[in-house]
C-alpha cells in the first residue's frame, strides 16, 4: 500500500465541501482522544490537559507499592503522547520537570524502604532526562519559572546511590546552561557545592 502523505491529504480536503470537512473532524472528535485534547488546547484548556497527562504519568510510578518505578518506555509513551499535542513550552517543562522529579524520587524512596536501587535503564533513562529538561527550560527561556525546581533536581540527585557518580556532572551540566551558576570545589574526595544565587 503506497504512503499516505500530507500532499495527498492536502489534495483530499481541498476537493471536499465545507460541510463534509466539518463532518470529518467532528467524527475525528468523537473517535481519537487526542484530537479533543488538541481542540481543548487550542479553546484555552490547556492546563486541565496538561493536569491529565501529570496524572496519567504519575500512576505509572505507582507511589505507596513495592514496585515504584515505571519503565522507561512507559514513561516516553506519556510524554511523547503530550508533546503531540504541541503544547505551550512552560506546559511541557512542567510535564518533563515531573518526569524528573518522581523518578528521582522513586529512586530514593527504594533505597530508604527496602534497601534497593533500580536497573541500569532507569538510570541512564533518568539522566538523559535530566540533561533535556535543562536544555529546553533555558533555550525557551523559562528559567524565571523554573530555575528553583532545576537546582532541586541537582540536590536531590545525590542522594541517590547510582547517581553519586555522576552528581558533580549534573551541577556542571546546570552551569552549561544556567547563567545563575553553582560553585563547586573538591576537598579530597569530598565536594562542596555552594549554591547560585537566584
Amino acid at each position: 500500500m503506497a504512503k499516505f502523505t500530507k500532499i495527498k491529504l492536502q489534495k483530499l480536503l481541498a476537493n471536499m465541501e465545507r460541510e463534509e470537512l466539518i463532518a470529518e473532524i467532528c467524527g475525528l472528535y468523537d473517535r481519537v482522544p487526542q484530537v479533543r485534547e488538541y481542540f481543548a488546547m487550542e479553546d484555552g484548556g490547556g492546563a486541565a490537559v496538561l493536569a491529565t497527562y501529570k496524572k496519567s504519568l504519575e500512576k505509572k510510578f505507582k507511589f505507596g507499592t513495592k514496585m515504584r518505578a515505571p519503565k522507561p518506555i512507559d514513561v516516553r509513551t506519556v510524554i511523547n503522547a503530550y508533546k503531540a499535542l504541541n503544547p505551550p513550552p512552560h506546559e511541557l517543562a512542567d510535564l518533563l520537570l515531573c518526569r524528573v522529579e518522581w523518578s528521582i524520587r522513586s529512586v530514593i524512596d527504594l533505597q530508604e524502604s527496602y534497601g534497593k536501587g533500580l536497573n541500569t535503564s532507569f538510570y541512564n533513562s533518568l539522566d538523559t532526562a535530566i540533561v533535556e529538561i535543562f536544555k529546553f527550560v533555558t533555550s525557551e527561556k523559562l528559567e524565571t519559572y523554573f530555575e528553583q525546581r532545576c537546582i532541586a533536581v541537582c540536590v536531590d540527585a545525590q542522594k541517590c546511590w547510582y547517581l553519586t557518580e555522576y552528581f558533580s556532572e549534573y551541577f556542571s551540566t546546570y552551569n552549561e546552561y544556567f547563567s545563575n551558576k553553582f560553585t563547586v570545589k573538591r576537598n579530597g574526595h569530598k565536594l562542596i557545592i555552594g549554591m547560585p544565587n537566584i
